[in-house]
């Protein structure tokens, strides 16, 4: 029911988006709406598999210029978006190895994602690669339930892993776990989770196996998983029996345990009713 829909801007980062490809991006959204799905968006500059120098992405100007032309896209279609994940900066937008954006450049990069946020609806997450990136940027304290309800920044600014159980760290996921693994696990009780595993550095390494894929899914609240990869993963939880288990727990299933409800009612006349919800 959810897409992942990654646009690669590399023949803009001089320039403006073009009107052209605006258009292709909405009709890409209605073609996603009519098929009864949503979608999580990110916007790079550089696939290194496919299209040259991946440090070489667009400048700070240029990205946050692109971001406003954007706006438009992720109001109009605010029904349809699940969530933005920051992108931009780096190879796969995923904030590593960036030219113009270096490692210890957090002010210009807390402009991308305050920029990001404000272009979104409140109503839309955005998603950072790293928990220390929303740590530097947003502060160590980790969201609330109030953070969530007033949709401030803190509250709107989730995670995605892109390599899930890859390595130890999730090849460089997680700098100092220690410290990330509790800070995420409660901040994600209230933000958004969501990403795809890895090919594991060392498939001798059980961490890709059911114990820990079961364990830190849980812990950090996933949402959503790319089920296209890694295979070497999920023909592994396929062999280990809990591959649809964790298909089963992902996202919310929601079911009505009690329903009081009026007997008769009448036209124009208020209808009250109380339902009990599980997730």
């Amino acid at each position: 029911s959810m897409i992942q829909r990654l646009y690669y801007l590399d023949i803009f980062t001089h320039g403006g988006i073009s009107s052209s490809y605006l258009r292709k991006i909405r009709q890409d959204m209605d073609i996603i709406d009519s098929a009864g799905m949503t979608v999580v968006l990110r916007f790079a500059y550089r696939d290194p598999n496919h299209n040259g120098d991946p440090s070489q992405d667009a400048s700070k100007n240029i990205v946050l210029q692109h971001i406003g032309q954007l706006k438009e896209i992720f109001v109009q279609y605010e029904y349809l978006i699940t969530a933005i994940q920051a992108g931009f900066v780096g190879p796969w937008g995923e904030w590593h190895d960036s030219a113009h954006f270096p490692d210890s450049a957090w002010s210009d990069r807390k402009e991308v994602l305050i920029e990001l946020l404000n272009a979104a609806p409140k109503s839309i997450p955005v998603q950072l690669r790293q928990p220390n990136f929303k740590m530097h940027m947003l502060g160590s304290s980790y969201a609330t339930q109030g953070d969530m309800q007033a949709q401030n920044n803190k509250g709107r600014t989730g995670h995605h892993n892109d390599c899930f159980l890859g390595s130890d760290d999730d090849y460089g996921t997680y700098d100092d776990k220690a410290v990330e693994y509790p800070y995420l696990e409660h901040d994600t009780r209230y933000t958004l989770m969501g990403g795809e595993t890895c090919t594991p550095q060392h498939t001798s390494s059980h961490r890709y196996h059911c114990t820990t894929g079961q364990s830190e899914l849980a812990m950090f609240h996933w949402t959503y998983m790319n089920e296209g990869w890694s295979p070497i993963v999920y023909d592994r939880w396929k062999q280990d029996g809990c591959y649809y288990n964790v298909h089963r727990k992902l996202g919310y299933r929601l079911s009505i345990d009690q329903a009081i409800l009026p007997k008769t009612s009448h036209v124009d006349d208020k209808l009250c009713f109380i339902l009990d919800f599980s997730n």
